[in-house]
């Protein structure tokens, strides 16, 4: 019966360092994502201004058209007609 309180009691205790353990994982591998989270609705400089654990002033996200830059286009017309105007170049091959 001794045998059995005893091992009732270890089996206690190492579910409650399991479940610690766990809880300490999911805080520590959730807290990035929230923090990123929060931090993509501060505005261009409010982080080093205000901080960066501090929440946001608002909670609107910047529009997309106003942050995102003019990119340009990946082949310019320019490097095509290299193509088109070479004379050992054979487009059915």
């Amino acid at each position: 019966m001794d045998q059995y309180k005893k091992n009732k009691q270890k089996s206690i205790i190492c579910w409650v360092i399991a479940f610690a353990l766990a809880i300490f994982y999911l805080i520590v591998s959730v807290m990035p994502f929230v923090f990123m989270v929060l931090n993509s609705f501060k505005e261009k400089f409010e982080m080093l201004t205000k901080g960066v654990f501090n929440l946001p002033d608002s909670l609107n996200p910047p529009s997309p058209v106003q942050s995102r830059p003019e990119t340009p286009p990946l082949f310019p017309e320019s490097s095509l007609s290299y193509f088109q105007s070479n004379p050992g170049f054979h487009p059915g091959y």
